[in-house]
């Protein structure tokens, strides 16, 4: 069984910039990897990459692209892949 793992807005510190999410770089079911850029946010004169939080498959999408966001907002979840059982054998 797999885990949700929200992907959540970081704080930019942008003061009263609007954040916009610009663009999705996953779909739902596409297999991402901890640390991938799976979205882009904007804000005047910046875009800053989002990464996947864990390994597994985007299942769903919370936000679309366009929309203003604010920090600590779940803009989508991850199924993040179980743990390999440890056998407790060392290779």
């Amino acid at each position: 069984m797999s885990d949700r793992v929200p992907v959540v807005a970081p704080d930019l510190q942008t003061g009263q910039e609007p954040v916009v999410l610009g663009q999705w770089h996953a779909e739902p079911g596409d297999r991402v990897f901890a640390g991938d850029p799976i979205l882009e946010l904007v804000v005047p004169g910046l875009a800053v990459s989002v990464s996947s939080p864990a390994d597994g498959v985007l299942n769903e999408i919370c936000r679309q692209a366009g929309v203003l966001l604010s920090p600590g907002e779940i803009l989508a979840w991850v199924a993040a892949d179980a743990p390999e059982p440890d056998d407790g054998f060392e290779v």
